[in-house]
């Protein structure tokens, strides 16, 4: 323990002796001070450290006392020291009282953690009571180096997962994040501040808290425009000790890939604590404790700079520090005409999203084929790690060694700031002898020993059980379909009809009472036929009257009388009503009040009573029941029945509409000639027994029924292909896929035999890595599924605004339900807008013939501007006249002959 005490200057022993009478009177003074209270004489301040010997990333305890008979104490500060944090550990007091004197201690700790090496020198500090001033020495301590302790900064660093770290040094800025020492703060904070476009850099957010929350708190990420971001899982957890104090801490990690270049900015990261349960009880009304804590990082500035120029001609897109190229194949010798599978794969510490296709040259003396094309995100690591793999299958053709070219990835590594290369040695394989046939035949034949040469054969026809379709048109085509769509939301239009007159009538009673009068007023009918005595009955029957009329205009019926009656009939322009309702209600006074009648009629006197009343409840209740129809008649709104007969034509008009859309049920033999099943069959029978030309003719025969099957077409299609016709054989496989887009089957006889036409060149381009997986996902479902799935989406989403306008609010869950419904509801419309546009709309074809002339124009007289070969696809832009214009993208357009493409829809033309 290292100890530097002062206390205030005093005259020397030798000065005093030298003094005299002037000493007696100078020592009468101190006395005369010391006993006097408040009197600052008598006050000691001192200062220790715990460890004179430091190693860097330690930390040293500062106490500081001060003891004396005072009464106020001003704050001890601690000046600012080179290279150390400094962080307040609380201050302590204690009162004695002896011999009618007051003594006070106060005890002040700090923790001053050394980030550097070097001595270092806590300077004296200065406090003032009343009027003097104390100071303690300064108190030298000795830095070492980390390495002098024999470990890191004196801490145990283990890894994440629970386990314990201590020491180092944490930057928490200078924003609402916290800081060191509380009970809660939280960084934020960036492996590099400047990048270039397409560098991964990791953004790291940590949760630090020494106490536990009774609630747990609420992340709200930071949000990072002009980067591409991916979550760096798992969430960790570890518990860390700095400077003595013991964070339990949360790590979330985010891998960023900044788009452009530029001053890019990564918003705040913030953190809302809950109140405390104990603080929201004990705490008062308005004190602050009972406010939500935010905490809130600063942002963060990225200096982007873009890729340097100028760029190689083969750059492939990929920005990274480290990158690894590798190349395989499956076996270094393979007879001539069997594959060779060729593996080749690309790890980055990037995200590849925006890399061009590989590239990857067919060697000469074979043939080189699609097989696989992968590309998975690792982000297990530190940092994101993107593999990307692709597959070819090679089958050579001649006999010897077949070279492989080497493999070269042009890529940018911003660690060097330059464009490097990755290389692989070019791979040999040994060619030996084979029974197959020898190379040059010609290519465009689709024999069996074309399959051989890929290594396997067409996949095996389908059985075709149950009842066979012929429907052509997709449900979206026809009315049954719209009814379905359309119904939810014709029975919100009636709902919300159905509120809205409620809502009206609960704000509008006497239009309540208008509306129910007849009713009102036939249950009072109703309940005078049942009355056993005759005056009851007229009672209850002029009382039904004057209510009809009392309801009808907005009165007390107890206060209506004849008169008024009349008054309303008139206004209706019916008097003869309300001559006949007079005569009525004269009636029933006359009865009710005795019309000078002195004695209680006769039995028979009241048989014929109890029939007057029936008669008359029956001409009352007609004459209401016309009163009310000309009521209606006259309130009725003039623009009504127009809005009525304009809704029912919108909807005549849609669903004529959707009926045009419908195509024709079955083909020109639909209905006659032998059973379409049996036909199937019989072709299933001969494609077995290698009857290929009869399967053939069965088939068609099928189709030409006008049956629409997946299964018919596939198995059509094998019967093309076996022929060699690989134009008819694509178009089979293309109408069986848009039926069922998830067999297997289907896709890879389309795929193996599309790589043997002859314009393979001209085909559609393959997409990126990304979108094309997003286009598989689409494309998994038929354009009937999607449209099916619409309508089920229609109604759930239709059902859930029901229960909202029913309830009158909307709850939370009800809200992220709608949120949910409406965001599929879009994805699918859109989804099932585009299958509609590429399978209804944008016409597709299929060359049919072994090579066509593609001319200027629609005659044979124009010059041919190029020409395409059997199983190319193809776009149709019109016809005219025998000919039909195609595209195949960009300045590809020219008029080829009607016969020598057909579309691959059923029902066009």
């Amino acid at each position: 323990m290292v100890t530097r005490t002062c206390q205030t200057h005093r005259p020397s022993a030798s000065s005093a002796r030298s003094g005299g009478p002037a000493t007696v009177f100078l020592a009468g003074l101190v006395l005369l001070a010391l006993t006097v209270p408040g009197v600052g004489f008598g006050v000691t301040f001192t200062a220790e450290v715990d460890r004179s010997r430091v190693a860097v990333g330690e930390q040293v305890t500062l106490t500081v006392t001060v003891e004396g008979p005072f009464q106020t104490l001003p704050p001890i500060e601690l000046p600012p020291l080179d290279g150390v944090d400094a962080f307040s550990g609380g201050t302590s007091q204690s009162f004695r009282f002896v011999n009618g004197k007051t003594s006070a201690s106060v005890t002040s700790t700090f923790f001053l953690q050394v980030r550097r090496v070097g001595s270092l020198t806590i300077p004296a500090l200065e406090i003032e009571i009343q009027g003097r001033t104390y100071r303690t020495q300064p108190i030298p301590v000795t830095v070492m180096a980390a390495a002098d302790q024999g470990g890191p900064a004196g801490a145990d660093r283990t890894s994440p997962g629970g386990a314990d770290r201590t020491g180092g040094e944490v930057s928490t800025g200078s924003g609402g994040g916290g800081r060191l020492g509380d009970e809660v703060f939280i960084t934020l904070d960036t492996d590099a501040t400047s990048a270039f476009v397409g560098e991964q850099i990791v953004l790291t957010f940590r949760y630090y808290r020494r106490v536990q929350l009774w609630e747990s708190p609420q992340y709200k990420a930071p949000k990072a425009e002009g980067f591409w971001r991916e979550d760096l899982p798992p969430e960790r957890n570890y518990i860390q000790t700095i400077a003595s104090y013991r964070y339990h801490v949360t790590e979330l990690r985010y891998a960023l890939f900044p788009t452009r270049p530029g001053s890019l900015t990564i918003e705040p990261a913030e953190v809302t604590i809950p109140v405390d349960i104990f603080d929201r009880f004990f705490s008062s009304r308005r004190s602050s404790r009972n406010r939500p804590q935010r905490l809130r990082t600063d942002p963060i500035i990225v200096e982007v700079s873009p890729l340097p120029s100028p760029r190689p001609t083969d750059f492939c897109g990929v920005v990274a520090r480290q990158l690894t190229l590798t190349a395989e194949v499956d076996r270094d010798t393979v007879p001539r005409g069997e594959p060779v599978g060729l593996t080749v794969e690309l790890v980055a510490d990037g995200f590849l999203k925006g890399l061009d296709r590989l590239p990857l040259p067919e060697p000469a003396g074979a043939r080189m084929h699609d097989a696989r094309e992968d590309l998975n995100v690792d982000k297990s690591g530190e940092r994101l790690l993107s593999r990307y793999t692709v597959e070819k299958v090679v089958v050579p053709a001649e006999e010897g060694f077949l070279e492989l070219d080497p493999i070269r990835v042009v890529y940018f590594n911003p660690g060097r700031a330059r464009y490097e290369t990755a290389r692989k040695a070019g791979l040999r394989v040994l060619v030996t002898p084979s029974d197959l046939p020898v190379a040059g035949d010609a290519p465009s034949g689709f024999l069996r020993s074309g399959i051989e040469r890929l290594g396997r054969d067409l996949a095996f026809i389908h059985p075709v059980e149950g009842k066979l379709s012929t429907r052509l048109a997709p449900f979206p085509a026809t009315v049954a379909w719209w009814a379905a769509l359309l119904a939810p939301l014709v029975g919100l239009a009636v709902l919300r009809w159905r509120l809205d007159r409620l809502e009206r009538l609960r704000r509008d009673p006497a239009g309540w009472r208008r509306r129910r009068a007849l009713r009102q007023a036939r249950r009072l009918l109703q309940e005078a036929g049942r009355a056993r005595e005759a005056s009851a009955g007229f009672s209850l029957l002029a009382r039904a009257i004057f209510r009809f009329v009392a309801d009808k205009t907005g009165e007390q019926a107890a206060a209506l009388e004849s008169v008024a009656v009349r008054r309303y009939t008139d206004r209706l322009n019916r008097s003869r009503v309300g001559k006949r309702l007079g005569a009525i209600l004269a009636v029933c006074d006359g009865y009710r009040y005795g019309g000078g009648r002195s004695e209680e009629p006769e039995p028979g006197e009241r048989s014929e009573a109890a029939g007057q009343v029936v008669s008359l409840l029956r001409e009352t209740d007609t004459l209401l029941a016309e009163l009310e129809r000309a009521e209606k008649r006259r309130s009725r709104s003039p623009g009504a029945g127009a809005r009525t007969l304009l809704t029912g034509i919108g909807l005549l008009v849609v669903a004529a509409g959707a009926a045009a859309q419908e195509s024709p049920r079955g083909g020109p033999g639909a209905g006659r000639g032998p059973d379409p099943a049996r036909l199937l069959a019989e072709g299933n029978q001969a494609y077995t027994a290698g009857d290929i030309d009869t399967a053939l003719l069965r088939y068609q025969a099928v189709l030409d029924r006008g049956v629409n099957e997946a299964d018919l077409h596939y198995n059509l299609g094998n019967a093309f292909a076996r022929r060699g016709e690989l134009g008819r054989a694509i178009l089979s496989y293309l109408r069986a896929e848009r039926l069922a887009p998830r067999d297997r089957d289907v896709r890879g006889n389309l795929t193996w035999v599309r790589t043997h036409i002859r314009d393979l060149e001209l085909e559609t381009g393959d997409m990126p890595a990304v979108i094309g997986h997003l286009v598989r996902v689409v494309r998994a479902l038929s354009l009937d599924e999607l449209s099916l799935a619409l309508v089920v989406v229609v109604w759930i989403v239709c059902g859930l605004v029901a229960v909202a306008w029913i309830r009158g609010a909307v709850s939370d869950g009800l809200r992220r339900l709608l949120l949910t419904g409406a965001a599929v509801l879009v994805i699918l419309l859109a989804v099932t807008g585009w299958r509609w546009y590429e399978e209804r709309i944008r016409d597709l074809a299929v060359v049919v013939v072994e090579e066509v002339e593609v001319r200027s124009g629609p005659a044979a007289s124009f010059p041919v501007v190029f020409r395409i070969h059997d199983g190319l696809t193809l776009t149709i832009r019109g016809r005219r006249e025998g000919w039909t214009r195609i595209g195949l993208g960009g300045e590809w357009i020219g008029w080829v002959p009607d016969a020598s493409v057909e579309p691959v829809r059923l029902d066009r033309g």
